[in-house]
């Protein structure tokens, strides 16, 4: 084990070099185990050995791992029945296997000549895991240890957690989170016509989420919607979810934070800022002739902006930010190229239109393999595609 402490975040604590644990400790779980099966969430807890039978000799020493989802998850470290007073620390390897200080562990309920002792470093709103990492599973297999100064207390290994798989979707099983701008949905657009009252104008407003009026009251009904041109696209998808969003909450889900909306994503927060988290969002994606064509068949959930999405490419991001509409939500029935307007006109959609407020209570995915533009220019798709990639729909989380 490599010594040299060193600082993260707001505690102190070590990560120690991998241990190899001996068969004879019983109490010890089995390395290598996989916990969580790609699922969300894990719970897994372990006896770590105790090897200080002398000095700080905790009866108990339990590692405790937790993921409820991906935005919340923690480690946490608790002895009891040890010495009182002791100034323990917590080590634990990091990716190149040099030991790392995590932080010390608070003494509490002491009882009998006995204290118990606790570390927990978590992820959720305003908090890290260990180094940064985004998942649990980052820190599987290495060696971490309890020390009294020199001295080892305690020691035992992560167990190996499996990365969270996002679930996937069928057409029909979930609805496709999307953003659309003005340059599809707008009072005076063609072909429709929308008057302000019809798509909500008098109520724009930054973190406005009712359902388009027009929407709203022609549920049933087929229209078409015009997409926008190259480079100026109507129809967003967003392929990722930003961490922060997960962690503004009032949720866990970052999508359902979004639609709420929670703080700094158009609600105020302490000193006002309703969209501190809306700009430059990563994987905001324009779609164009191929990304439409793929979802023909899916239903669609999207929050309406009253004026332009800006996107920037290089890398792909989009300003989130201004008053929006409110929510709509339809089937998308056939994209068709339009022959009627300029070279760089985008398709026209058939929708059937849904019930926003039904749709939005429903499963949510992301569209995950929208196709990428290389600019906006690049490439200039404005001809559907007869026989599209199927849309990969992963979990809006």
């Amino acid at each position: 084990m490599t010594s040299g402490p060193r600082s993260w975040g707001r505690v102190t604590v070590v990560l120690a070099a991998a241990v190899a644990l001996g068969g004879a400790a019983a109490a010890l779980a089995q390395p290598g185990r996989a916990s969580g099966a790609g699922s969300a969430r894990v719970n897994e807890k372990l006896q770590l050995e105790i090897v200080d039978t002398t000095e700080v000799a905790p009866q108990k020493a339990r590692l405790r791992v937790r993921r409820q989802g991906r935005a919340r998850q923690d480690l946490h470290v608790r002895l009891s029945g040890a010495a009182r007073r002791a100034a323990l620390d917590v080590w634990l390897d990091d990716a190149g296997g040099s030991s790392a200080l995590l932080g010390s562990m608070r003494e509490s309920r002491a009882s009998r000549g006995t204290a118990s002792y606790e570390f927990r470093a978590r992820k959720a709103r305003r908090h890290a895991l260990p180094f940064g990492v985004s998942d649990l599973s980052d820190l599987s297999g290495r060696g971490i240890e309890v020390r009294n100064g020199a001295t080892v207390v305690v020691r035992g290994s992560m167990p190996d957690v499996v990365a969270a798989q996002p679930r996937e979707f069928l057409p029909g099983e979930a609805a496709v989170f999307l953003v659309i701008d003005e340059d599809s949905i707008d009072n005076g657009n063609p072909p429709n016509g929308f008057s302000d009252v019809d798509v909500n104008d008098q109520i724009a407003e930054v973190g406005v989420r009712r359902p388009l009026r027009f929407f709203q009251n022609n549920v049933g009904r087929t229209i078409d919607l015009y997409t926008g041109e190259v480079g100026d696209e109507g129809w967003h998808a967003l392929r990722t979810i930003p961490d922060s969003w997960r962690e503004a909450g009032p949720t866990g889900n970052g999508t359902r934070n979004f639609l709420t909306p929670g703080p700094g994503l158009g609600a105020g927060t302490p000193d006002d800022d309703r969209e501190v988290l809306l700009d430059k969002i990563p994987d905001v994606t324009p779609l164009r002739a191929t990304g439409l064509s793929m979802l023909v068949g899916h239903t669609v959930l999207a929050v309406v902006y009253d004026s332009d999405v800006s996107i920037n490419y290089s890398p792909l991001n989009g300003n989130l930010m201004g008053a929006n509409l409110g929510i709509v939500a339809f089937e998308v029935l056939e994209v068709r190229e339009r022959r009627d307007a300029s070279d760089s006109s985008l398709p026209s959609v058939t929708i059937r239109i849904l019930d926003a407020s039904s749709v939005s209570e429903g499963e949510l995915a992301l569209f995950a393999n929208a196709p990428v533009p290389r600019s906006s220019s690049d490439p200039f798709d404005v001809v559907p595609t007869e026989d599209p990639s199927p849309a990969e729909l992963v979990a809006a989380e």
